[in-house]
């Protein structure tokens, strides 16, 4: 699967990693890959489940992103 592939190529570690897509099929998939999902419904919803996620392993600037 291509969540596998991405892992391996940058080195990728499962519970650091964040997804965020619109369709939840992605994100269930790459839930079982072991990454934090965040199904996009807005950009102001993102970042609050961002912020909210008490092990985000690094700082969240919603500008860098949004």
């Amino acid at each position: 699967a291509i969540y596998q592939l991405l892992q391996n190529r940058y080195g990728l570690v499962p519970a650091e990693t964040t997804f965020i897509d619109d369709l939840l099929p992605n994100i269930e998939a790459a839930r079982r890959q072991g990454w934090h999902g965040i199904h996009f419904k807005h950009a102001q919803q993102v970042t609050q489940e961002l912020q909210d996620w008490e092990s985000y392993p690094m700082r969240f600037d919603p500008e860098r992103f949004f």
